[in-house]
């Protein structure tokens, strides 16, 4: 189907739980809204795939008022409109897969999600604000964000923020040439352990990666390299364990310091490349002894 110059583009409203609706080799364009979904709250399913989304006045793909319903988005182009490509607000599931997201006035953002969350395959660039932003509220089941070229945003490369148990895992990702942080993590209440491996970030605003709040990561295997500064890892609980590893990463030619230590923050720090960073290698701002053996520090060592 092509639906051009309407009011309203293609909206669904009170999905129940036998309900579904499939958006499939459409084209959405230059209507007042893209594809939206709302007032739901029953399990309905929601399927959009290998259509062209664009030039839309307010978000590509939006669902609000707490909808509680299931997205598949899969193999679409979204460009062109004026609020987000993707806006996603209660829902209970979304698989964000192999799309092209770009040149919209925001990126992708998710806000409240219950089950599952994955993420993968997705070009997103180019866009005003993060290119994938998930806020803190619900209490996701996973949030997986694998394999994407995330690239010429304004804002964050990749924003979680959340209050539930789910340990992240972001791996093999591109990050590039953002104008904040590439990766950021945080949870203010409850201790999790993401994975954050075999990213390569590069040419970002901020810093490369920054973890925040009870978080416990596992940071392996990135390139982080020519940006602001390298990695800020802060744990803020004082009677939880910061141990963690970071190990085994190439943080090179930051335009800072390579590695930042705060709070009650204890990583363990091995295997690592930490050269041609402007600042110090690794700088400690906590009062625990840092474990920084068998890394290569380049000619000279600059360690606070």
């Amino acid at each position: 189907a092509t639906i051009e110059y309407s009011g309203y583009g293609i909206r669904s409203y009170k999905l129940g739980s036998d309900d579904s609706l499939t958006v499939t080799d459409s084209t959405v364009r230059n209507n007042g809204s893209g594809i939206k979904n709302s007032d739901s709250y029953s399990d309905g399913t929601v399927s959009v795939t290998n259509s062209l989304i664009a030039d839309n006045l307010g978000d590509g793909i939006d669902e609000y008022e707490w909808s509680d319903d299931h997205w598949t988005i899969t193999g679409n182009t979204i460009t062109g409109n004026s609020n987000r490509g993707i806006g996603l607000s209660g829902t209970l599931s979304a698989t964000v897969s192999d799309n092209v997201i770009a040149d919209n006035a925001g990126g992708v953002k998710l806000y409240y999600l219950y089950d599952d969350f994955v993420f993968s395959g997705n070009t997103v660039s180019n866009n005003n604000g993060p290119g994938l932003q998930f806020d803190q509220g619900g209490t996701p089941d996973s949030i997986t964000v694998t394999d994407n070229t995330i690239t010429g945003n304004s804002g964050y490369g990749i924003r979680i923020d959340d209050g539930g148990d789910a340990d992240a895992v972001i791996t093999g990702n591109t990050i590039t040439d953002g104008g904040s942080y590439g990766i950021y993590i945080q949870n203010s209440s409850t201790n999790v352990q993401p994975t954050i491996r075999d990213n390569t970030i590069t040419g970002n605003n901020d810093i490369g990666i920054r973890t925040y709040g009870k978080v416990v990561p596992v940071i392996a295997e990135n390139r982080i390299e020519d940006n602001n500064q390298g990695i800020q890892v802060e744990y803020t609980d004082v009677n939880g364990n910061g141990d963690f590893d970071l190990t085994d990463n190439a943080i090179l030619d930051n335009s800072g310091y390579g590695i930042k230590i705060l709070q009650h923050a204890r990583p363990r720090i091995h295997f690592n490349d930490i050269t041609g960073n402007g600042g110090h290698a690794v700088e400690n701002y906590t009062v625990y002894n840092v474990d920084a053996k068998n890394n290569w520090w380049g000619d000279g060592v600059t360690a606070l």
